[in-house]
């Protein structure tokens, strides 16, 4: 037996090694331990007026955020009156001279180029109003990325910026509104909207408990309950 964290990157090994599809089973990322983040959430409060969007990782090469900055821009462009603003905080190597650019140029774009602590993440990715997942650009990502379960258990809506076939488009839905291909910063402008006209109806959530039951301990025990006994 062999063990992958997405469906997607089994049926793709599968594809050179059918015994993938024979005998693989998907183990993906699990949910963050149940914690108490109101302390945390209150250190480190936002403005609840301030419609607020955050990237939080490692913006490793492949990731390259300008569309996304020029397309939060231009929604600001848009919206000159609107409180809004976007975060970037991790480790930043390749981005760090444009992001620094960007930041100076206008004050709601916030980059920390230093890692926090994990709790301290969880409870911004709690805090805000939208969390961004950012990936390379590909004709497809059979990969889940490692803080998906952390943005699920944060129950707030989710910008994807990636390819059109996606691990995390197939578990989210194809109908799941919130995506745009990472280097088009027009429709990244339109979907931001979007996202802040349900922000403004109070649609300010995002809770899909069929995903956190797929993400769970749960769920990880049945796999392995479901396993062969002789392996």
């Amino acid at each position: 037996v062999t063990a992958f964290p997405s469906q997607l990157l089994m049926e793709w090994m599968g594809q050179h090694y059918k015994y993938y599809l024979e005998k693989g089973v998907v183990i993906p990322h699990q949910l963050p331990e149940a914690t108490n983040f109101e302390t945390l959430i209150r250190d480190n409060s936002l403005d609840s007026n301030t419609f607020t969007l955050l990237h939080a990782g490692n913006l490793l090469q492949a990731r390259k955020p300008h569309a996304l900055v020029e397309g939060f821009l231009k929604f600001k462009k848009d919206n000159p009156k609107v409180a809004a603003q976007l975060l970037f905080i991790g480790p930043t190597e390749h981005y760090k001279t444009y992001l620094q650019e960007q930041s100076g140029k206008d004050s709601s774009i916030q980059v920390e180029f230093d890692s926090r602590p994990f709790k301290e993440v969880l409870a911004l990715q709690k805090a805000v109003d939208v969390n961004i997942i950012l990936e390379a650009k590909a004709d497809f990502s059979p990969f889940l990325p490692g803080k998906f379960p952390h943005c699920v258990q944060a129950e707030k809506p989710i910008l994807i910026l990636g390819p059109v076939k996606s691990e995390i488009r197939r578990l989210l839905g194809a109908k799941y509104p919130y995506w745009s291909p990472r280097d088009d910063s027009q429709r990244i402008a339109s979907t931001i909207q979007e996202l802040y006209n349900n922000w403004l109806e109070g649609n300010k959530h995002l809770i899909r408990e069929d995903l956190k039951k797929y993400l769970s301990e749960r769920y990880l025990k049945e796999v392995i309950e479901s396993l062969p006994k002789s392996i």
